[in-house]
């Protein structure tokens, strides 16, 4: 599963879930509205415009997370060749690199959309 699909998915389920928190908070607000007691219809009220700011506000603000549009922008991940990894290890251990060496990783980190400092 991809950034974007984790993030399409995750979303959607935020905001069923708002909506049916959203739904049941105002369905119980309507029923305490309509029970006949006065001592409810205030309870009732709160309930029932919870409720709708509630949905409203889920469904008008994304949270910074579960936003699609920086799936997109996230650092993409490549699997490392085995003659670059060969390279970098290489090196790790201080022996010199070879121009063919050289000239392959930075043709790979180049491809990466990297530059060398």
């Amino acid at each position: 599963m991809t950034a974007f699909e984790f993030s399409v998915a995750a979303l959607v389920i935020y905001r069923l879930s708002i909506l049916v928190a959203g739904i049941s908070l105002t369905y119980m607000g309507y029923r305490l509205f309509f029970a006949g007691d006065p001592k409810l219809t205030l309870a009732a009220s709160l309930f029932a415009i919870g409720g709708a700011v509630g949905m409203l506000l889920s469904f008008s603000l994304t949270p910074r997370g579960l936003d699609p549009r920086d799936a997109l922008s996230a650092a993409r991940v490549s699997s490392v060749p085995d003659s670059v990894m060969q390279i970098v290890l290489r090196s790790m251990c201080h022996a010199p690199l070879s121009k063919d060496d050289r000239a392959r990783f930075l043709t790979w980190y180049a491809a990466e959309g990297r530059r060398c400092p």
